[in-house]
């Protein structure tokens, strides 16, 4: 299980309770600043804001259902006062208490459910391959823009053992091959090849 699954599990287990970050983080064996950095970044929400919604939907529902009162439903889910669940409550579903118990239903709202963590949406990616490359083989040749007066030059990279920097007639078929420059010569004769430019 990952560890924004165990977190996800201990608050979904806890909701109801004081639960605190520390708690979470110690469930999911992270650090409180990683948790909620990662949860953030799983859930599209913070660990407060998903507490909160989840609170308060069960809230709805319980409303919904019209087992109790309003000032029960908010202790319930951890509001010391009427004002402060009400306020959360508009701010959450964009209606109050009041509403939802006279119509005795929360088709009209958004519940925010647990969330649910499934392993089969996560993409699986290939570990990467290393493949070698035969000594001399160029990966790349590109051409700067030339006038009509001056020979093509080629930038050659990719290869310790081509030049960085060939000038050579528009006869030539393929650029001269040298041996190896020295790192001094490559970043003298790219400098040389930038300033052309």
């Amino acid at each position: 299980m990952s560890a924004i699954a165990r977190a996800i599990w201990f608050i979904e287990s806890h909701f109801a309770e004081d639960i605190s970050l520390d708690d979470i983080a110690a469930a999911a064996g992270l650090s409180r600043y990683h948790l909620s950095r990662v949860f953030g970044l799983s859930a599209g929400r913070s660990i407060s804001a998903y507490i909160r919604g989840r609170r308060l939907s069960g809230a709805a529902l319980d409303l919904a259902n019209g087992t109790s009162g309003i000032l029960e439903v908010a202790l319930e889910a951890g509001y010391g006062s009427h004002e402060a669940f009400t306020r959360a409550f508009r701010e959450q579903f964009g209606v109050t208490p009041e509403s939802i118990r006279k119509q005795g239903h929360v088709r009209n709202i958004d519940l925010l459910e647990p969330i649910r963590m499934d392993d089969t949406r996560t993409l699986k990616i290939e570990p990467p391959r290393f493949e070698k490359k035969a000594r001399g083989s160029f990966s790349q040749v590109s051409q700067r823009p030339m006038t009509t007066t001056e020979p093509k030059a080629f930038l050659l990279s990719g290869s310790v053992s081509a030049p960085i920097s060939a000038t050579f007639p528009d006869n030539a078929a393929t650029p001269p091959m040298a041996s190896a420059p020295s790192p001094t010569a490559r970043r003298a004769a790219s400098a040389t090849w930038l300033r052309r430019k």
